[in-house]
């Protein structure tokens, strides 16, 4: 008989077996294909849910119904969207704002008992960090959580069976504070807390995580001279009172001028009375804007790391004089940028040439 003949009856009759070898072929070759594309790209890496981690950004804080500020709101909204990357179900949330709520009233501290610092009141010297990591909300809440890169000591997920201890209890094995019963009070406030940032408005109308979580001045050291500030103004060209959207830093005419963070290019060159203009999209929602320079070193679509230089001082546009002026965005709306860039531990008032 035709072998051919022959091998078209078997093929026939093994017909379900080889094609359910193909299919398994074609998974295996598939999910090999995205194991590697993965370990090339760093798609896998964990480290890629908290890009920008220090960038976390509270635009609109909203305290109603929860009895707090519109700082200590801003504060918890932070701390939430931390929890909510790591994936930190509701009694944790509790936990952590109870903690913070008696540590430090949701506010973000740069002193404490001994050298006791941040939301958490985290000690440096007990090695949760340094001075600076701990007032870093997304930093210090990692390590509350027992997460973070940069210290090791014991976090609440650290904790066996801290999902069925009190809320004073957890709150303790992580703190260890004089005062172990004192969380307890705070359990009430922070259920309504945690529920608040569950609804269709939340505790803000947006949280963002932006850029690489380093920030760098936009001026050479001793450059940075605060000139006009965030807010309302009479325009010194127009005479009219309108909001000034961004700070303004004196500087010599051809001061290089530094991208803060990393990120993409998305405006370079002229555009009204901003004149030679620079956007930077740190991702997250977050933008910055540098306006007034006198050249343009960078591209539109030109990926930028913090301080590479973008550009140089100048006074083009609607401007009496050198300077750069500054602007901070969270999804296209405008926020005071000193305030902002130091809850980055990037600290631009004040500084003098």
């Amino acid at each position: 008989m035709d072998p051919w003949v022959v091998g078209a009856r078997l093929a026939w009759q093994f017909r379900g077996v080889i094609s359910a070898a193909l299919v398994a072929f074609a998974v295996t070759t598939w999910l090999f294909l995205i194991v590697v594309m993965g370990a090339l790209t760093g798609g896998f890496s964990a480290s890629k849910e908290f890009v920008g981690a220090s960038s976390i950004t509270c635009v609109g804080a909203s305290p109603k119904g929860v009895g707090l500020t519109q700082e200590q709101a801003g504060n918890a909204a932070k701390i939430l969207a931390v929890a909510r990357r790591l994936k930190i179900p509701p009694r944790g949330q509790v936990v952590a704002i109870a903690t913070a709520l008696q540590e430090s009233t949701l506010v973000n501290l740069g002193h404490g008992d001994r050298d006791s610092l941040g939301l958490f009141q985290q000690r440096p010297s007990q090695g949760w960090g340094s001075p600076a990591e701990t007032q870093d909300v997304v930093k210090s809440t990692e390590a509350f959580f027992g997460r973070a890169k940069h210290t090791n000591n014991r976090g609440l997920l650290d904790v066996k069976g801290w999902q069925t201890m009190p809320v004073t209890v957890a709150a303790q094995t992580v703190q260890g504070s004089g005062f172990p019963e004192a969380y307890a009070k705070h359990e009430t406030q922070s259920v309504a807390i945690v529920e608040a940032a569950t609804g269709t408005s939340g505790l803000c109308e947006q949280v963002s995580l932006g850029g690489d979580g380093k920030w760098e001045a936009p001026l050479p050291a001793g450059g940075l001279v605060p000139g006009s500030p965030f807010g309302m103004r009479v325009h010194p060209i127009t005479g009219t009172a309108r909001m000034h959207e961004g700070t303004d830093f004196a500087a010599a005419q051809g001061t290089p001028v530094f991208a803060m963070s990393s990120g993409k290019v998305t405006h370079a060159g002229p555009i009204g009375g901003y004149g030679n203009l620079v956007i930077v999209d740190h991702g997250g929602g977050v933008t910055t804007r540098y306006a007034h320079m006198s050249r343009v070193d960078v591209k539109t679509g030109q990926r930028v790391r913090a301080g590479q230089q973008i550009g140089a001082v100048g006074s083009t546009g609607q401007s009496t004089g050198a300077h750069l002026h500054l602007e901070v965005r969270v999804r296209e709306e405008a926020v005071d940028p000193l305030p902002w860039l130091k809850d980055k531990a990037l600290d631009l008032d004040g500084r003098e040439a």
